[in-house]
């Protein structure tokens, strides 16, 4: 079976775990029905003729924040989503250095396992047992004197730790775990697996009550009908169904990024 497919699965929440904030974001997106839909449409599109990859990819890329449309039938753990820059902080931006910099960056060829071209560049993952880079090459390629591009924004140290980490990796050492602001904390970890597990669950066709069961209490199952409507375990999985809803729906993006005061 596909990964973080199985709901039942006590594995399900270690294998999210896996996973930064791109590709949590990701997973519930792929859940969302007007996605899955859409890119059937734009794959049947592209087959017939109607339309052009590049227009296909533009059209969905604009409403979704994915730079490359990704096949919802997969996990994150195996299509390794990129999402536009301008939405994940955690993707680098590599460009050609100042004149008289003699800084130089390997040929992507050799360290890049996904990468996919557009009319903006080369979009990039490379492949880390530590955690992968995302990176983004406007020019489509690296340059003889590279350099990574900063922007002085509220996510600059993000950046700047991102780009210590890949610094390692091409220097041949550890590089380290991803920066704190790309991982989830261990309760947006488990609310996050808890959302997804509800979500798979009632969409499977199952009762509340045994999600709940597998999910909160295994004793609800037992309840009388009259206990099983005023239990707890009934009103905190609606909950959860709300928010997942919620986040399926519109507010994938907003997984992209860590909640700071006043956000």
């Amino acid at each position: 079976m596909e990964p973080l497919e199985d709901w039942r699965s006590p594995q399900f929440e270690e294998q999210l775990r896996r996973l930064d904030r791109g590709g949590i974001s990701f997973e519930f997106l792929r859940r969302n029905r007007q996605y899955q839909q859409d890119y059937a449409a734009k794959l049947a599109a592209i087959s017939d003729g109607r339309s052009t990859e590049t227009e296909a990819i533009g059209q969905l890329t604009r409403h979704w924040g994915l730079r490359f449309p990704a096949d919802p039938s997969a996990s994150a753990l195996t299509t390794h989503p990129i999402w536009q820059p301008r939405h994940f902080p955690a993707v680098l931006t590599i460009a050609a250095a100042p004149d008289g910099f003699a800084s130089s960056f390997p040929d992507p060829k050799t360290l890049i396992v996904h990468s996919d071209a557009a009319e903006d560049g080369l979009h990039a993952v490379i492949d880390d047992e530590d955690g992968d880079h995302r990176l983004w090459f406007p020019k489509h390629d690296s340059a003889e004197a590279a350099a990574i591009r900063i922007p002085l924004d509220g996510h600059l140290l993000w950046r700047v730790r991102s780009a210590l980490r890949l610094w390692r990796r091409l220097d041949g050492e550890p590089s380290g775990p991803w920066p704190r602001e790309q991982r989830l904390s261990p309760f947006q970890l488990h609310r996050a697996s808890l959302m997804l597990r509800a979500w798979d669950g009632v969409a499977a066709g199952v009762s509340r009550r045994h999600v709940a069961a597998v999910l909160l209490n295994k004793d609800v199952e037992a309840l009388r009908a009259l206990d099983w409507k005023n239990a707890p375990e009934r009103r905190r999985l609606a909950r959860i169904l709300t928010a997942a809803r919620e986040t399926i729906e519109d507010g994938y993006l907003r997984w992209l990024v860590p909640r700071t005061r006043g956000r």
